[in-house]
């Protein structure tokens, strides 16, 4: 197992070894290291590397008071920590590679038989040796040593059986230890000072960033007034120019000609004195003030009734332009149907069957509600019968019956349109639509038209309740897939080429209303 390197000055591993060694060495016995393994040149080096440029110098002092001030400085900084430990690791790399060789178990058996611990710097060096090792053991064996090497230095216990050998070495020890309690108290006092100042430091520090807040601003500040300035300089030039310009203009104009303007000037100025003159002595000139201002109220009544009418013309025309639009697309609608009807007849021609017996005959029914309704109450003033329009169909074969209604919202819709299903009608309700010319559009014209051509396979016969003039078309495309076709509806309100084309045309005036 090789021995851990000495950590880099500044670093993490360096700060984690200095609180270690600060945990468990206290300043007495690191003095006794100091003195026992360093020797006065590696000591002079750490000294003039911390001193003060005003302090003594080291050549001027023992060897104790060397060591004293390396110990108490290095209790105050970590950088001097590095320093000592570099030098320790130095000068016991051959302890340090003998405790780091020896087994967890053996460290204290082989450490209690090894002779040089009999001397006071082999033993300080093996006890650094083992304050550098990793393990636990080897922590535990350093500390048993410096309580024996502390006793020893109090006289606490026998004299090693080499003290003859090292007599002056330990006279110094002793001169040493005494000299330690008031290195102690310096340490002390040394530190109580240094909290003083990181304390100072840090109202120095905070009172510098307020400082430096405060320049900041003032920069800002000053900035901004040296931009103001450099901006009134730059408008003093511009019109110091501008001046030089007019001078050297007016220096360039001819005196004469300058004269004739100031003559002329005098002449306009006595002239428009003389006008207002005048202007004041003219006794009608209210008058005609009030008479300007009677026209021009008359003016903007005029203006005012010309865009009102221009408003209300473009209004119309926009209704008339919605209209015009929508009965084109009636007409393209019609068309469709139309087109889409004759297309439908060119692929059926043929194809309808001998009209049967009249009592198997299929009839189709549908009902123009609205129309048939209005009729009535236009007629008559009544209500149209809708059941009496279903004996029409007599005893033929009923396929459909559709009754095609308008909710305008009245009261009693619902009520209505379930009598129209209890009778038999397939009920179709359509909602009247607003047109953007303010009209209402709720025709089922169209509807109409495409349930006959859809169940024309399945009829015989078509009845049409409606007098609406639009389904002639429809007549005739029926008549030509050879489609019996009838039409109900009140004399006053038949169209009479409905009336013409139809084969059968039923009366609604009697028996329709109730």
């Amino acid at each position: 197992m090789a021995s851990p390197p000495t950590p880099k000055p500044r670093s993490t591993q360096i700060n984690e070894l200095y609180r270690r060694l600060c945990s468990e060495v206290d300043a007495p016995t690191l003095v006794v290291l100091l003195y026992s393994a360093l020797d006065r040149g590696r000591l002079e080096a750490i000294y003039n590397h911390a001193a003060p440029r005003d302090g003594a110098r080291a050549q001027m002092l023992d060897k104790e008071e060397l060591v004293g001030a390396v110990g108490g400085w290095f209790f105050a900084s970590v950088d001097i920590a590095h320093a000592v430990v570099r030098d320790l690791d130095r000068v016991c790399h051959k302890e340090r590679h003998i405790v780091a060789s020896l087994p967890d178990s053996k460290i204290g058996e082989r450490l209690q038989g090894y002779q040089a611990l009999d001397f006071r710097r082999e033993r300080a060096k093996l006890i650094w040796a083992l304050l550098r090792d990793d393990r636990t053991e080897a922590h535990a064996v350093a500390a048993e040593l410096i309580r024996d090497l502390v006793q020893s230095l109090q006289g606490d216990g026998e004299p090693p059986a080499t003290a003859t050998t090292e007599g002056e070495e330990d006279a110094h020890v002793r001169a040493l230890q005494q000299r330690l309690e008031r290195y102690e108290s310096q340490v002390v006092e040394a530190r109580g000072q240094l909290k003083g100042l990181e304390g100072r430091v840090a109202q120095l520090e905070r009172e510098r960033a307020e400082l430096m807040v405060t320049v900041g601003r003032k920069e800002n500040a000053l900035r901004a007034e040296e931009n103001l300035r450099r901006d009134a300089e730059a408008n003093l030039h511009k019109a110091e120019r501008q001046v030089r310009e007019l001078e050297e203009q007016h220096a360039a104009c001819d005196p004469a000609e300058l004269k004739r303007l100031g003559e002329e000037r005098d002449q306009l100025v006595q002239k428009l004195r003389h006008l207002e003159k005048k202007g004041r002595a003219t006794p009608d000139l209210d008058a005609l003030r009030a008479e300007n201002d009677e026209l021009q109220q008359r003016l903007a009544e005029l203006e005012q009734r010309a865009l009102s009418a221009r408003n209300e013309h473009q209004s119309l025309l926009q209704t008339l332009v919605v209209r015009d639009r929508a009965t084109h697309e009636r007409l393209a609608r019609l068309r469709d149907a139309l087109k889409t009807a004759r297309r439908m007849a060119s692929t059926s021609e043929g194809e309808a069957a001998p009209r049967p017996d009249r009592r198997e005959e299929r009839v189709g029914l549908y009902v123009d509600a609205a129309n048939a309704s209005a009729s009535a109450l236009r007629a008559f003033g009544r209500q149209f019968d809708f059941g009496s329009v279903l004996d029409l169909v007599g005893e033929r074969e009923r396929v459909v019956a559709i009754a095609y209604v308008v909710d305008n919202g009245q009261d009693g819709f619902d009520k209505f349109a379930h009598a129209l299903r209890e009778m038999g009608y397939l009920v179709k309700v359509k909602q009247p639509a607003q047109r953007p010319d303010g009209t209402v559009k709720a025709d089922w014209d169209m509807a109409l038209a495409m349930d006959v051509i859809e169940a024309r396979h399945r009829v015989d016969s078509v009845l049409i309740v409606s007098g609406d003039g639009d389904f002639v078309p429809l007549v005739r495309r029926l008549k030509r897939w050879r489609k019996r076709v009838e039409v109900a509806a009140f004399e006053h309100a038949i169209h009479p080429e409905l009336r013409r084309t139809a084969d059968v045309f039923w009366p609604l005036d009697v028996h329709a209303t109730t």
